[in-house]
């Protein structure tokens, strides 16, 4: 995909965003993001900030070591570029780093920050400084590009004949898609209708979620319009990331710490839990595009931009019923765009809303999959659930 994005360019940071449960996190540390039901490796304590937040997030100021390449970048902006990297290579963090990060002790580091001018030369000799050559214009989910042409599985059927010469170009059929607003509309009765989405107040759920490596039963509750906690139960111990409206926090068997940056506002966008109800407020900019199918079903594809600004999405609402079927969302980063899928299925009606059942949330290199088994609207949840919990107190020390 072309973009007129400019290489250096500040961005608008694209926050990490997921309807209602699944949260992409940006790990400090540098591409190592995780949708937060994708448990992190119990083996494995999560990277840490450069040096310790100030008691004032708005003054914080993050600091690298040895960054060469990218040095000029906002810490928001380095961690998702990382993660762009990760993602076209199909690798973790410990393909280039060991601990410190800031250490060079492997070959595939330095490899990195000369691909990176690479394709930055590349761009700015032949494309006007125009994003157009990025690390997966040659990887493609590979840490090392494929060179060879693959050999042909099946003959491609024969393409239409050639037009005789002098002949007019065929026009191309008039296409009578229905207006985005329409859709738009269609959707919301579809789900219950407005006036029944500004009733809601609070959201409690309990399910279960598989993302491959990782299974745990999950809950979660919002109290609008910023307050909620998701909780995965592991075997290693419960996972839970909130936000008490004032302060964002994640604690694990590891500890507990507050968020700050890009990992905050993730947590923050994410507690409107009827973001995916009221597609008119979230998303501009909207165009009908044409038809696919989404499984069995046909569907209307919506190209948007997310009001929140940054990155752009589909939207596929269900030609028949008009459900929305699937949202595919590219975050943009400093170097390249990373897609994320998410597919609602087994819709079912809960305190007269339509909601989906099972959410898919597919990344490069992660797929997340959530079967609620429970789902209730509008219940008085205590303002202490969402409270960030204390510090763990050191040990007292032991005569001997």
């Amino acid at each position: 995909m072309k973009s007129s994005r400019q290489q250096g360019v500040p961005r608008t940071l694209k926050r990490d965003r997921h309807q209602v449960i699944v949260l992409v996190l940006l790990a400090l540390g540098l591409s190592c993001s995780l949708p937060i039901a994708a448990v992190p490796d119990p083996q494995q304590p999560p990277p840490q900030p450069a040096q310790p937040p100030p008691a004032n997030p708005s003054a914080q100021q993050m600091t690298f070591k040895n960054v060469q390449v990218l040095k000029d970048m906002a810490p928001d902006d380095l961690f998702a570029s990382m993660n762009f990297i990760s993602a076209s290579l199909g690798v973790d963090c410990s393909f280039c780093h060991v601990r410190p990060f800031d250490k060079d002790d492997k070959e595939e580091k330095k490899t990195a920050r000369k691909m990176l001018k690479m394709t930055m030369a590349i761009n700015q000799q032949n494309f006007e400084s125009h994003r157009e050559v990025t690390c997966n214009t040659c990887h493609r989910g590979n840490a090392k590009p494929v060179g060879v042409p693959a050999v042909a599985e099946v003959n491609l059927p024969p393409g239409p004949p050639p037009p005789p010469p002098g002949a007019a170009p065929a026009g191309k059929p008039a296409e009578n898609f229905p207006a985005p607003g329409a859709l738009v509309s269609k959707y919301a009765q579809a789900i219950g209708g407005g006036a029944a989405v500004q009733k809601l107040h609070s959201r409690e759920d309990e399910g279960s979620v598989d993302a491959g490596r990782f299974r745990g039963d999950a809950e979660d509750m919002f109290v609008a319009p910023n307050k909620w906690i998701s909780i995965v139960h592991t075997p290693q111990g419960d996972h839970k990331l909130g936000d008490d409206g004032t302060t964002a926090w994640q604690e694990d068997p590891h500890g507990m710490r507050e968020l700050h940056g890009g990992e905050a506002a993730a947590v923050k966008h994410s507690a409107d839990f009827t973001r995916d109800f009221d597609l008119s407020k979230n998303f501009t900019q909207m165009k009908v595009s044409g038809t696919e199918k989404v499984g069995d079903r046909n569907s209307y594809v919506i190209q948007a931009k997310p009001a929140d600004g940054g990155g752009s999405a589909k939207l596929y609402v269900d030609a028949e019923g008009g459900l929305l079927l699937r949202m595919i969302e590219l975050e943009d980063t400093p170097l390249g765009e990373i897609p994320t899928q998410t597919d609602f299925s087994d819709y079912r009606t809960v305190d007269g809303i339509q909601v989906p059942f099972t959410v898919r949330v597919a990344r490069p290199g992660n797929v997340t999959t959530t079967h609620y088994t429970e789902i209730q609207f509008n219940a008085a949840i205590p303002a202490g659930k969402f409270t960030k919990p204390a510090a763990p107190r050191p040990d007292p020390p032991q005569n001997h």
